[in-house]
């Protein structure tokens, strides 16, 4: 499941005030986050693939390839909601 504090620290690097504290730039921390230096989202959300109808093995490699946070115990409908978090960072 995806971290309930994602968004917070995601706004946080966005205004550069975590940054400095990891010892990052604030492009290279935007970047981790799926975001271009200039705030931009790295992903065309057209290009995604679509979830539905998808086995767990099919959503698994989907996470680990978007960088969801989801394992093998989460339910299907579980790794749907942490693939949709994380497309959310990245498509915002």
């Amino acid at each position: 499941m995806a971290c309930q504090n994602c968004e917070k620290i995601r706004t946080a690097i966005l205004h550069g005030k975590m940054a400095q504290a990891a010892g990052l730039t604030v492009e290279a921390l935007r970047e981790k986050f799926g975001l271009s230096p200039a705030g931009e989202p790295l992903v065309d959300p057209e290009t995604l693939p679509s979830l539905s109808g998808k086995t767990k093995a099919e959503l698994l490699a989907i996470a680990a390839a978007e960088g969801a946070e989801a394992d093998s115990d989460d339910t299907n409908a579980e790794i749907i909601a942490a693939i949709e978090a994380r497309r959310e960072m990245v498509t915002a």
